[in-house]
């Protein structure tokens, strides 16, 4: 048995694996030590080179979020940011962590759902709802429609409710009052006259990412599914027929974390720079996605951008580095950062993200900056700075919703995100230390540092809302990139 293997099988020995990789490392380290120098200086290369080495190593088992990999890797970042002058910024002002939780759902294979002698097929005939418990039932539809407060009554033993989810807007119950057309809603209103399970049909497509959300906490304490059209057309048309149901469901909560740390200068204004640290685990193989471009390139910007501030300060602005947890599950960590800021919405100048910033040469001698359209003044920062040898800045007006970023403009605060481009490493086990250009991360870092110290002298960034249509087009564009 592999040494590496063995210390991730126990969650007893989690701390025997982490001094392994201290100790399996520790010759590396060595070039992280001393104060930062120029962006084009040979430490600053070798210290990118030791980030990614690290984040991008077999030992983290692809940092997948909530794994033991993925918390080794907080570890070392939490560690790297004590060596700056930066603050936890996390939980409180007492902890470099900012956790929040994750609902996973395992779906029993063993779900039975039966109409008579029929037995329905998962998928194609039924599925389940987010909000539906485990049980088994037996019983008849005692209620159809929509209008549960008139037609259900509570019969516990054996009350099925079948329920047409797209109501009208302006639905009104018995009572004449007005009536809630949440679904959810309407699903708790069963419950509570009786219902020992729901069948429901025809989801309201505005609702469907409600209903199907797993991750929810919100459940219901009896089994709902979701069944095809003809199979409620036949139960409307033949109530009477016995339905039995055997539905298993288990819920799991996994802490994630992000990794947050505050430079604090007591300026009205703050700064975020962010990149996601997480990436993909194990394949089903269980070869490993080190994901050394996506995106432990990014977190190396991140931190180096830390080394040098904490060494250079700027009275001028705080500064908020954020290694995000759960973006490769759907952007969890900026989407829970955005909704519980370490600093008030509002003071934010700006969010820098960095997101497979690793292969410069992959789109040519070209750095990707998108989310030029989200202020009119980046068009007149970027003239200022645009002087590099190295590769050229082509501005993009679109911010696709396929990174950090997103959640921050949707906050209307203004964002500049940086990427060199997909390749065919691009979510595969081959994304690895050995393909990545630090002399070109180094350049990206050394613009990234020039553009924010211009970008700091405006005591206000204006937010510009980015057109529906250049969205789209950019979207599209960077589907069109990920094509193999």
């Amino acid at each position: 048995m592999n040494l590496y293997n063995f210390a991730f099988q126990s969650s007893n020995m989690k701390h025997y694996s982490f001094l392994l990789i201290v100790f399996t490392i520790l010759p590396l380290l060595a070039v992280c030590q001393g104060n930062p120098v120029d962006f084009k200086n040979d430490k600053v290369i070798d210290r990118l080179r030791t980030d990614v080495a690290i984040l991008a190593s077999d030992s983290l088992q692809g940092r997948e979020s909530g794994t033991a990999g993925e918390r080794m890797a907080s570890e070392y970042i939490i560690n790297e940011f004590r060596k700056t002058r930066c603050k936890p910024a996390g939980s409180g002002d007492t902890s470099f962590l900012q956790p929040f939780p994750r609902r996973t759902v395992n779906i029993s294979r063993y779900n039975k759902v039966s109409i008579g002698e029929r037995l329905l097929t998962y998928k194609s005939d039924y599925g389940l709802l987010a909000c539906s418990a485990s049980g088994e039932v037996k019983g008849v539809i005692n209620a159809i429609g929509w209008d549960n407060e008139r037609t259900l009554h509570p019969r516990p033993h054996d009350c099925i409710a079948l329920i047409d989810l797209d109501s009208p807007e302006n639905y009104s119950g018995a009572s004449g009052k007005r009536q809630s057309t949440d679904p959810f809603e309407r699903l708790k209103q069963a419950v509570s006259h009786g219902a020992c399970a729901i069948i429901c049909w025809n989801c309201p497509s505005k609702y469907r990412k409600q209903l199907f959300d797993f991750t929810r906490f919100d459940t219901l304490t009896v089994p709902v599914i979701n069944v095809s059209r003809d199979v409620a057309m036949e139960l409307i048309n033949d109530p009477g027929k016995e339905i039995a149901m055997e539905i298993g469901i288990t819920r799991h909560t996994t802490p994630y974390c992000n990794v947050v740390g505050l430079l604090d200068h007591s300026a009205k204004k703050t700064i975020v720079f962010g990149a996601h640290y997480d990436h993909l685990g194990m394949t089903g193989d269980m070869a490993v996605c080190n994901g050394a471009d996506d995106n432990a390139s990014g977190t190396a910007a991140v931190l180096e951008l830390a080394r040098y501030f904490s060494a250079h300060p700027d009275p001028k602005a705080n500064y908020l580095f954020i290694c995000f947890s759960g973006e490769e599950k759907g952007l969890l960590g900026s989407e829970y950062f955005c909704d519980h800021p370490a600093v008030p919405v509002k003071d934010v100048l700006f969010m820098m993200n960095f997101d497979m910033v690793g292969r410069l040469g992959c789109m040519g001698n070209a750095v990707e900056m998108l989310g030029g359209g989200s202020s009119r003044e980046w068009k007149h920062i970027k003239r200022k700075v645009d002087k590099n040898p190295m590769f050229r800045i082509e501005m993009k007006q679109a911010a696709p919703p396929f990174s950090d970023h997103y959640p921050f403009l949707q906050k209307e605060i203004p964002v500049v995100y940086f990427s060199t481009g997909t390749h065919r490493q691009y979510h595969t086990r081959n994304d690895d230390t050995h393909l990545i250009n630090f002399d070109g991360l180094a350049g990206i870092v050394d613009y990234a540092e020039r553009f924010t110290r211009q970008a700091s002298q405006h005591e206000h960034i204006p937010f510009s809302r980015i057109s529906i249509l250049t969205q789209t087009l950019g979207t599209i564009g960077l589907l069109i990139q990920m094509l193999p």
